[in-house]
């Protein structure tokens, strides 16, 4: 079975380019590089967790993994001093923000970016 080495997708046997990254896809996949140790660098924190959880989803549809840190209770509110926040690996943090502060500027949306639109040059700083 072919495998997309960018977002690590599996494909049935025939396909060539993987439908999401638009790369050549690959009969085996290269060790997983993402590593437990590796420094994380805060992108953003969030009042409530539906909108932690939002941008987490966007990421990683752009490829770039993201750990959720913060404490919050089933429906998503606070419930401590420590706000959700979202935290990606430091050389993933400046294309992280620049999707981030894409979505939210209303210049793009999710699909576009996960289909490798363009992100604009400028956006405001959050």
């Amino acid at each position: 079975m072919p495998y997309c080495p960018e977002c690590r997708t599996e494909y049935l046997s025939g396909i060539g380019i993987c439908s999401d990254c638009k790369a050549e896809l690959v009969e085996a996949l290269p060790p997983d590089q993402t590593r437990a140790d590796a420094p994380l660098a805060v992108l953003a924190t969030f009042p409530n967790s539906a909108g932690a959880h939002l941008v987490l989803e966007l990421l990683e549809q752009n490829g770039i993994p993201a750990v959720l840190r913060g404490d919050v209770d089933p429906i998503g509110n606070v419930v401590s001093a420590v706000a959700p926040a979202l935290l990606v690996e430091k050389p993933d943090l400046a294309r992280a923000q620049e999707i981030y502060n894409a979505f939210f500027a209303g210049e793009s949306n999710a699909n576009e970016l996960a289909d490798g639109g363009d992100i604009p040059e400028s956006t405001e700083e959050r």
